[in-house]
């Protein structure tokens, strides 16, 4: 089996951070007798550095190497997804518990077929949630503000995604939703910005229900404020 993740601990899903877990499960294997006295499991670990080109050279190193069966990771979703689309070509299984995008869920017969996903969270079901979101609220209008490379640190990409997997919404004719979007970034200004992409079309679309003054909110204040207002 090769094991392609970042050895970067400086990523929550680092090779330092998984490998007892995945031991534990080979212990596991072998206490309980689950497999053939002649069937043997061996890891071989490389890294991903949660980089597309670098996890399918050390996937393809690998299969050259030592032929492996199935591929645990990686979990950056621009790594995996060069290498699910590899595996699909070499008919191998591969599981990973990132894969978040939405395109993961809307392509996984025709591109991602091998791929299985055992996280706890996709952006497809953020999709979902955010458009009951704007329906409960019958917001039509709707500016999307994010920064490219804010989450890098933990998974490359990952805003961009996410953002990607809401602004989907505006190709559903039948919730007539008008979405625009707007990258944040440190060399620009962003008083600037908040004034020629948000300024008086956007000054009621999120509301402080105690103030009742226009107010703004960040994307992880926005789904907890919502999704407790919901839920009441």
């Amino acid at each position: 089996m090769a094991v392609i993740l970042p050895f970067d601990d400086a990523r929550p899903f680092s090779v330092r951070k998984i490998r007892p877990a995945i031991e534990l499960a080979r212990r596991r294997l072998e206490r309980d007798q689950t497999l053939s006295e002649s069937t043997t499991i061996a890891f071989h670990y490389g890294d991903s550095r949660c980089d597309s080109a670098h996890a399918i050279n050390e996937a393809i190193r690998q299969h050259i190497l030592y032929g492996v069966d199935v591929f645990l990771g990686p979990v950056c979703d621009y790594a995996v997804s060069s290498l699910a689309r590899q595996c699909k070509l070499w008919n191998l299984p591969l599981v990973s518990c990132g894969a978040m995008a939405r395109a993961f869920t809307s392509a996984k017969k025709s591109t991602f077929s091998t791929l299985t996903r055992v996280g706890p969270v996709n952006l497809h079901s953020l999709s979902i949630m955010f458009k009951l979101i704007l329906s409960h609220f019958n917001w039509k209008h709707v500016n999307l503000l994010f920064e490219v490379v804010a989450k890098d640190q933990h998974m490359k990409g990952f805003c961009y995604v996410a953002m990607n997997a809401v602004y989907v919404i505006r190709r559903d004719k039948e919730a007539s939703i008008q979405m625009t979007s707007a990258q944040l970034d440190y060399t620009r200004d962003y008083g600037e910005i908040f004034s020629k992409k948000i300024s008086t079309d956007f000054a009621d679309s999120c509301v402080n229900s105690v103030s009742s003054e226009a107010t703004t909110l960040t994307f992880d204040q926005f789904l907890l404020t919502n999704l407790l207002q919901l839920h009441v």
